[in-house]
């Protein structure tokens, strides 16, 4: 059975420092980060020609593009969370990509915003080799998610 970080068992937060926190999609906090970036998405929004002004064009939007987002410098002791991230060598099917949630914390811990990841997957993975013989920590130097699609999420 894969070992689980606990928030706040026994006074050990192992993601208190972080400003950015992921969970499963269950709840679970599997690791925390320095930094994120790609929490952005791009609609798309094309030019069409107007049909009683044909000199005039008109913008529609018509889908939205999420980019990936990156997690940079970042811990993890979940060792599921360590097993997953390794299937990226595979071919990623349908059953093996997992909802995530990002979330944003001010300086007191505090949940301020969170995004649900849809059905992600890791596309990059950097990671540092734990020096620390008596920790069962995965350092993260980088690790790039794609997803079918993301929402804010209730914090």
């Amino acid at each position: 059975m894969p070992t689980r970080a606990k928030i706040a068992v026994h006074g050990f937060n192992p993601y208190k420092a972080f400003r950015f926190r992921l969970r499963w999609g269950d709840g679970h906090y599997i690791g925390g980060f320095k930094k994120v970036k790609g929490l952005d998405v791009t609609l798309r929004t094309p030019d069409y020609q107007a049909g009683g002004a044909p000199s005039a064009s008109r913008k529609l939007p018509v889908s939205t593009n999420p980019v990936n987002v990156m997690l940079e410098w970042g811990v993890t002791y979940d060792s599921g969370f360590v097993k997953w991230i390794g299937m990226g060598a595979q071919t990623w099917r349908g059953d093996q990509r997992r909802d995530l949630i990002v979330e944003i914390c001010n300086e007191t811990g505090t949940v301020t915003l969170s995004w649900l990841l849809h059905h992600a997957w890791v596309t990059k993975f950097q990671g540092i080799p734990d020096l620390d013989a008596q920790s069962n920590a995965v350092t993260i130097a980088m690790m790039t998610l794609g997803s079918e699609g993301r929402e804010t999420y209730p914090p």
